[in-house]
C-alpha cells in the first residue's frame, strides 16, 4: 500500500489532563479516519494485480506533550498511542475478490501496521503543527521604535494536577540598549482566579522599568513653550497673564510682555502601587522650571516648582489588551526657588492642577490603546476581569481557540 490519503476525519470526544512534573495527557476518544489508498501486489508465477482501497477507522489516541522553552513554549510529543477499535478494509479493482480475502486473512498484521503508523505520522504531525503556531506567537511588543515590552518566557511552564504557571520576562527594553530593570518584582502570589480558565499576574514593578528606561532616554523631560499652549486657555504663558501677575506680581514688574517657557522633568521614576481592595495608584514626580524669553532671546530661569502627584489608574482588558485610563487623584506642590520675589502657594497649586490635567489628557491617548496579554496564536478571550492584589494586578480571563489554516485534509505515506 504505497500511498495512504487521509480524506476525512473527525476527532471525537477528548479529555486533557495535566500530569505533574511532565506535561499535558490529551486523550481522543472515538476518533475516526476515511483513509484512500492504492494498493499493489506482487506474488510467484508473474501473479500480480493493483488497485484502489477505502479504509474506514475509529481509534482511540492518547497523547503526552511535554512543555519546554527557548524564549516561547514548545511541545513535544512524548508519548502516543493510537489503539484502532473497528478497521474496515474494502479492495476494489483487479481481482478484488480474491485479494479481499488476503486483506482479511492479514487484518490483524494490518491494523499493527496501520496503528503505529498513524500513531507515528499523528505525532510528527501535532508536533510541526503546535510549535508552527507557537513560533508565530510573539514574545514582544513594541510600544514605540525604541521602546519594546519584552514577555518571553524565562523558564519551562511548571505543571501541576490543576493548573499550569509560567513565568514570563516583564521587561521594558531598548533594542539597541537592551538593559534588564533591577527592580524586585517579589515573589509570585499564589492565587488563581477559579472562575476563569486563565490568570495572568503582572508586577507593579513593570511600570517603574518603564519609568527608568524612559528616563535614561530622556523621554521624561521636555519644554513647553507659549506656543503650544492653546489661545482658549485660562492661563496663557505670557507675563501679562492675568492670573500669573496675581501670583508672580514681581515676574510682570521686572519681565514685562514675555513669553514663558516650563522645562518640566522627572526627577524620579513613576511608581505603581497595588492594594487589595485599593485604588491603584501612580505616583509621579515632576521638576518644573519657569523662564522667560528675553528680547534678545536668552532664557532666564526665574523659579521652581516641585510637583508630586497621585494617579488612580482604572485599568480592564480590551481586546487581548491591557488598556488604562489616569485621574489626579492627590497632588502636592512646593516653591523650591525663585528669582522674582514671592510666589503665592495656593495659586501655584491651582496652576498646576490645570498643567497636570493636561498631562492626564496626552497619557490617557496612550494607555487606552494599552499592551497585549501574552497569549497563544489563536487564543481570543473573554469574560475578562481585572483584580488588585498586593502588589500585583491579577487578570482573570476565559477564551476560545481558533487556528487559522487547519485544513480538513491530511496526506501522509507509509
Amino acid at each position: 500500500m504505497p500511498h495512504v490519503c487521509v480524506s476525512r476525519e473527525a476527532t471525537g470526544s477528548y479529555n486533557l489532563q495535566l500530569i505533574p512534573g511532565r506535561g499535558v495527557a490529551i486523550s481522543l476518544q472515538g476518533a475516526t479516519m476515511q483513509l484512500q489508498m492504492n494498493w499493489q501486489y506482487h506474488g510467484p508465477l508473474g501473479i500480480s494485480g493493483s488497485g484502489s482501497a477505502t479504509d474506514y477507522v475509529v481509534m482511540n489516541v492518547n497523547f503526552l506533550l511535554a512543555l519546554g522553552y527557548n524564549g516561547n513554549l514548545q511541545v513535544s510529543v512524548q508519548d502516543v498511542n493510537v489503539g484502532i477499535t473497528n478497521l474496515e478494509i474494502v479492495v476494489q479493482g483487479g481481482a478484488s475478490w480474491f485479494y479481499q480475502i488476503m486483506v482479511d486473512i492479514l487484518h490483524s498484521k494490518l491494523s499493527g501496521i496501520f496503528s503505529s503508523t498513524i500513531a507515528s505520522e499523528m505525532s510528527t504531525t501535532v508536533t510541526n503543527t503546535a510549535n508552527y503556531y507557537l513560533s508565530h506567537t510573539p514574545t514582544s511588543f513594541a510600544l514605540s521604535d525604541d521602546v519594546v515590552l519584552d514577555y518571553q518566557l524565562t523558564a519551562a511552564p511548571d505543571v501541576q494536577s490543576s493548573f499550569s504557571t509560567s513565568q514570563h520576562q516583564g521587561q521594558f527594553l531598548d533594542p539597541a540598549n537592551p538593559q534588564l530593570c533591577n527592580l524586585d518584582s517579589g515573589n509570585l502570589p499564589d492565587f488563581i482566579l477559579n472562575s476563569h480558565a486563565l490568570t495572568f499576574v503582572l508586577s507593579q514593578s513593570m511600570v517603574g522599568c518603564l519609568g527608568n528606561l524612559l528616563i535614561r532616554q530622556n523621554k521624561l523631560a521636555g519644554t513647553i513653550t507659549s506656543q503650544m499652549v492653546p489661545k482658549n486657555s485660562p492661563v496663557q504663558l505670557e507675563t501679562s497673564d492675568v492670573n500669573l501677575k496675581k501670583i508672580v506680581p514681581g515676574l510682570f514688574e521686572r519681565y514685562p510682555f514675555r513669553p514663558l517657557n516650563l522645562n518640566v522633568s522627572a526627577s524620579q521614576s513613576p511608581n505603581l502601587n497595588i492594594t487589595a481592595n485599593q485604588p491603584m495608584l501612580v505616583n509621579g514626580y515632576l521638576n518644573v522650571q519657569v523662564e522667560v524669553e528675553t528680547v534678545s532671546g536668552n532664557l532666564i530661569p526665574v523659579f521652581g516648582i516641585a510637583i508630586q502627584a497621585d494617579f488612580q489608574v482604572e485599568a480592564q482588558i480590551q481586546s487581548g489588551n491591557l488598556t488604562g485610563s489616569l485621574t489626579l487623584f492627590n497632588q502636592n506642590t512646593t516653591i523650591t526657588w525663585t528669582n522674582v520675589g514671592p510666589v503665592d502657594d495656593t495659586g501655584i497649586f491651582f496652576l498646576t492642577k490645570l498643567f497636570l490635567s493636561a498631562i492626564i489628557s496626552l497619557v490617557n491617548q496612550h494607555t487606552q490603546i494599552g499592551i497585549p496579554i501574552p497569549k497563544l496564536h489563536g487564543i481570543q478571550f473573554s469574560d475578562s476581569v481585572v483584580v488588585p492584589f498586593d502588589g500585583y494586578l491579577g487578570v482573570g480571563t476565559n477564551f476560545n481557540f481558533s487556528p487559522e489554516n487547519i485544513h480538513n485534509s491530511k496526506t501522509f505515506s507509509t
